[in-house]
């Protein structure tokens, strides 16, 4: 299956999203002049609540009581909480033929929604179809079509991260909304709030995570105190002895930590994917555990900077304080160089570059 009716914003309302109170805004007015457009492309960083934004602005363009908020009460909203609203079509990367899912949309599933979309809908009524990962080349071309001759009746969202992932001609089809990263004192206080983390340690998470709510409560749930207390250890013992400190096998060794990305055994009768699927989900791990690794380390260094230049308080006052003193003798300038250079591998790391090999350039970058 490629398109799936399924809803993740159960219960969720406008006021909920923080921190984007002017897209909020916006689609209010629109709402009331009757001035909506047959596209958006909602660009931002990752985890701001795009997705969550797109979800809840379909329930409400479903509601059958239109308002400020979507009712929760009607039919069409009790489907969207139950995921079976087929006026909304989620698109989602197919399965391979080891059933495992891919990552990007494809170009059948594109087809496959434009049949979807030839079936016409009753007067008055609007569907909602909703874009919310990464799209193909070939995808997008087809997409294109679709929004030059969009079927009447229906709204198209599109959420991307990155503006550039998709060609100039959907952006010249799509009315942009861009999405603004979170306050940090925003972030704190709902993490605060929502996920029982004390105050200070929720200000280190808002820093870590750079006005994203998502990353925030993702490195809550992940045991980020431990890996900083071993980063921490890290850092400092590669630079007391840079010459014979094996930097990048302790954070191999740290990276791997709860994240098994063993080779895939020999399948078993009945079970064909299960050790390949089990092997993509370890790498998908190990990446996202090697990328909070480069955060926190690039908040060490950035916090270090911060306070040689009289800046903000430092996110981790207790980490600025020791590794301040080892790396008393380093200037600032390589500082900033090796600050940069883990920004980079991050980058690296989100487009699916080698885990050890970005690691490894990371390091003697």
């Amino acid at each position: 299956m490629t398109l799936s009716e399924r809803s993740e914003s159960k219960g969720l309302t406008f006021r909920e999203i923080d921190g984007q109170d002017g897209a909020t805004a916006f689609f209010r007015h629109a709402r009331k002049t009757g001035r909506l457009a047959h596209a958006y492309l909602f660009t931002g960083p990752e985890g701001v609540g795009k997705g969550t934004f797109a979800r809840t602005l379909a329930k409400s363009l479903l509601c059958a009581k239109p308002g400020d908020e979507p009712c929760g009460t009607c039919d069409s909203c009790r489907q969207f909480d139950h995921g079976n609203n087929l006026r909304f079509i989620t698109v989602t990367p197919p399965t391979d033929k080891k059933g495992v899912q891919k990552t990007i949309i494809d170009v059948e599933s594109v087809r496959d929604l434009g049949t979807r979309l030839s079936s016409k809908l009753g007067v008055g009524n609007t569907r909602v179809v909703l874009f919310d990962d990464p799209i193909g080349d070939d995808a997008a071309n087809a997409l294109l079509k679709m929004l030059e001759e969009p079927p009447a009746g229906n709204v198209f969202l599109i959420v991307t991260q990155s503006s550039g992932a998709l060609p100039p001609t959907i952006h010249s089809r799509c009315h942009k909304i861009r999405f603004r990263p979170i306050a940090d004192e925003m972030v704190a206080k709902r993490l605060v709030e929502r996920s029982s983390v004390a105050a200070a340690d929720a200000r280190f998470l808002a820093r870590l995570a750079q006005g994203s709510m998502g990353k925030a409560v993702a490195y809550a749930e992940e045991g980020w105190k431990e890996m900083r207390d071993k980063l921490r250890d890290i850092a400092a013992g590669r630079a007391r002895d840079p010459e014979n400190f094996d930097m990048g096998e302790a954070l191999d060794v740290l990276i791997k930590e709860g994240a098994e990305a063993d080779e895939p055994e020999d399948a078993k009768e009945g079970e064909p994917d299960a050790g390949v699927a089990d092997y993509r989900k370890g790498l998908r791990k190990s990446r996202e555990r090697a990328r909070t690794c480069i955060a926190i380390l690039a908040l060490f260094y950035r916090d270090l900077v911060m306070a040689r230049e009289g800046g903000a308080e430092a996110a981790d006052p207790e980490t600025a304080a020791a590794l301040g003193k080892v790396l008393e003798k380093v200037s600032t300038e390589r500082l900033l160089e090796r600050l940069e250079t883990l920004l980079a591998a991050d980058g690296y790391l989100k487009r699916n570059a080698n885990v050890r090999l970005t690691i490894e350039w990371a390091l003697v970058a």
